[in-house]
């Protein structure tokens, strides 16, 4: 529609014109909306505060591949022994 073209980020979103034609109104608005709240940002990629450059992030951010932290009522517990009285 037009003379417009959707950049990388954005091209999921690409539907044909006979896909939209064939849409009900509903869907058509659904997948507006969706493109609309597209922030359009690469998953994986940092860019510099200036804006000049842009990174990968960290492939683990400090965890290691299904590392998880677990509750503290889920951490194993080490039993004290303690002498009871009166057995003695």
């Amino acid at each position: 529609m037009g003379n417009y073209q959707l950049t990388e980020r954005y091209a999921h979103h690409y539907q044909p014109i006979d896909n939209l034609s064939a849409m009900f109104q509903e869907s058509r608005d659904i997948r507006q909306r969706q493109f609309l709240s597209d922030k359009g940002r690469d998953r994986g990629v940092v860019q510099s505060n200036n804006g000049l450059r842009t990174f990968y992030s960290a492939p683990s951010s400090g965890k290691n591949p299904n590392q998880v932290k677990r509750k503290r009522a889920e951490k194993s517990l080490t039993h004290v022994k303690r002498l009871v009285l009166g057995t003695i």
